[in-house]
């Protein structure tokens, strides 16, 4: 106690300073962890959108085949059909 006096430290600021430091390493650690959540969320999301685009394509590719002499029915789907040459 002697050597912090000596420097014009009381004990009672090194305990101040000493519980902000250890509040500001838990909000750290909250921080990575909210981070680390945000981050997992983001590649499920992305992993749960890359299987719908692959059904949506294998969706279309079936349609096209099942309505292929129905062009109105892929309309329905909201899909573009190209419409036939008029002679």
């Amino acid at each position: 106690a002697a050597t912090v006096q000596g420097f014009g430290i009381s004990l009672e600021a090194i305990g101040q300073n000493k519980a902000a430091a250890a509040a500001l390493l838990e909000l750290k650690a909250d921080r990575m962890r909210s981070k680390g959540l945000a981050e997992n969320s983001t590649q499920q999301k992305n992993k749960a959108l890359q299987a719908l685009r692959a059904w949506v394509m294998d969706f279309r590719r079936a349609a096209r085949l099942a309505f292929q002499d129905s062009p109105q029915m892929l309309e329905v789907f909201g899909m573009k059909v190209r419409s036939a040459a008029k002679a």
